[in-house]
């Protein structure tokens, strides 16, 4: 028990701010990870040198100041089938006198450590006086899971420290709650697709809207690619992505930080211009923070086209009606008409068989993207907007 003691003291200070009581002040500072290896500890001892935390206790106006200090842990995690309602450790430490600025960090913590330093090098023997833990089986199944994945199962971990005198008065409280996770899945939504589908996913505007997807993660951050794709230079969209950049400007880069966001709009200035007619490639990163550093994880590779005005629309043939509506344009028209009347029109024996649009699209006189178009056609389906009459020039 005393190893599994060791283990969790190095996680149980994650997050933190500060805690001001009766006679005591509390700092616990903290890294943001999400995601906790194994490796980042010694599982022999529960030595680590990655500083997770650091915490600070000091007494009110300098006086000395008996105390006790109490880790609490609880798990909600439906992985390990414990709820925060079932505690998942407590620990207690024997009354000892605070005289100072203790200060302590997970570096510094390990099975055989027996005392803890205050930052004027003092240092203050310290015991434990209990320790509760949840049933032996529920150990051995997280403990299952930790050798298996080699990393803290995901859940929450609500962590607390409460400071009291040795009657058991408060003289401080902190608590927060830390997510432990994995969140790689990353894709990408829009604009563009397969490079074979260029033709059906043209960019009408020279600053696209990039949009993605992803698990939730409050503590990672995301970074963007764009380069030009040449079918004399490139053999597929994985030579072109490492290629020269179009974004970032600064080659060196690599990828450009766009922060904790989801979506981007292409820069109108410090870029290179996208140039119509021509074809691009992008590709995102996710930097998850770890307890080992950083952890990038790469999204597949889009290809879109910037429109060209001056090209003439390439004629396609149309075999059967369910082959009619494949542009965002046409699927929107399709949605607005009606199937019946779409189909007089576009079909194969209609009168616009075969026409291809230039993805050119005006809303009430002003320019709007595909992007804008989409949200228009979803709206419709979800009867947000009605449409009040049609008319076929």
């Amino acid at each position: 028990m005393k190893k599994t003691l060791g283990i969790v003291l190095l996680v149980a200070l994650l997050a933190g701010n500060q805690a001001r009581g009766q006679g005591v002040n509390l700092n616990v500072s903290f890294s943001d990870f999400i995601t906790f290896y194994v490796s980042s500890i010694d599982v022999g001892t529960g030595a680590s040198d990655v500083e997770m935390f650091s915490m600070e206790l000091s007494s009110i106006g300098g006086d000395p100041v008996s105390v006790v200090i109490k880790f609490t842990i609880s798990i909600d995690s439906a992985p390990m089938g414990l709820s925060y309602a079932d505690e998942f450790l407590s620990v207690s430490t024997d009354p000892f006198d605070l005289d100072g600025t203790l200060r302590v960090s997970n570096t510094e913590l390990n099975i055989d450590t027996d005392e803890l330093h205050y930052r004027d090098g003092g240092a203050v023997p310290i015991k434990i006086e209990d320790i509760q833990t949840i049933d032996f089986e529920e150990l051995e199944a997280l403990q299952s899971q930790i050798i298996q994945t080699g990393r803290l199962p995901d859940g929450n971990y609500k962590f607390s420290i409460s400071i009291t005198d040795p009657t058991g008065n408060e003289l401080a409280y902190w608590e927060r709650v830390v997510v432990s996770a994995h969140p790689v899945s990353l894709e990408l939504i829009s604009p563009g697709g397969q490079l074979e589908d260029t033709l059906n996913t043209i960019e009408n505007t020279f600053t696209p809207f990039f949009q993605w997807e992803s698990d939730l993660c409050a503590v990672c951050s995301y970074r963007i690619r764009v380069a030009r794709f040449d079918r004399d230079i490139h053999s597929g969209v994985e030579d072109a992505i490492e290629d020269q950049t179009v974004l970032p400007l600064d080659q060196a880069l690599g990828f450009q930080e766009v922060g904790n966001v989801t979506s981007f709009q292409y820069p109108a200035s410090d870029v290179i211009d996208l140039e119509p007619g021509l074809v691009y490639a992008w590709q995102v990163m996710k930097i998850l923070p770890t307890t080992i550093g950083d952890e990038e994880i790469l999204s597949p590779i889009y290809a879109f086209k910037i429109l060209d005005p001056t090209a003439a629309a390439p004629a396609v043939e149309v075999t059967s009606s369910e082959e009619v509506a494949q542009s965002p344009v046409l699927q929107f028209l399709q949605a607005v008409m009606g199937e019946e009347e779409f189909q007089a029109v576009f079909s194969v024996d209609g009168d616009l068989a075969g026409f291809v649009p230039n993805d050119v699209i005006s809303l009430n006189g002003a320019s709007i993207d595909l992007s804008s178009l989409n949200s228009l056609n979803t709206a419709l389906g979800q009867g947000e907007i009605t449409i009040l009459s049609v008319e076929v020039q």
